[in-house]
């Protein structure tokens, strides 16, 4: 096992297409904060899929990056990434957002669930904010 230096200091250990995926999914979270949609959905399958609160379902490379578009061009907010998980194929990632979406200011913790293909690109995430009961 390979391990990899996660963002901001943070380490998991992973192999092959999972460590790929593991530097994908990583480096997606850059990409949006320096607003680089094209760049963003490059790291995704032709045919991925994102899943996130309050929004429709968005399939496909290209849907995923014109979703991105809005978000990179103002440059939204930040993550304050806290754990990563990597193992089989799959990336777990815990934090804290804050910044602006769903025309309000957020900040609110996290998880997002991606799913790595055999080519170590993403092939779905799904996102979750933690809401009070």
């Amino acid at each position: 096992m390979t391990a990899h230096s996660g963002y901001r200091g943070y380490r998991c250990s992973a192999e092959g297409a999972t460590a790929a995926g593991l530097d994908h999914v990583l480096l997606s979270y850059g990409l949006l904060e320096r607003g680089d949609a094209d760049g963003f959905a490059s790291l995704f399958e032709p045919d991925a899929v994102l899943a996130q609160p309050g929004l429709p379902l968005v399939r496909g490379r290209s849907a995923v990056q014109r979703t991105a578009e809005p978000l990179t061009a103002t440059r939204i907010g930040t993550h304050a990434l806290r754990r990563v998980f990597a193992a089989d194929h799959q990336v777990a990632v815990t934090g804290r957002f804050t910044g602006e979406m769903y025309d309000s200011h957020l900040d609110v913790a996290f998880s997002d669930i991606f799913t790595i293909s055999e080519r170590g690109l993403v092939r779905s995430r799904i996102t979750y904010f933690f809401a009070k009961p």
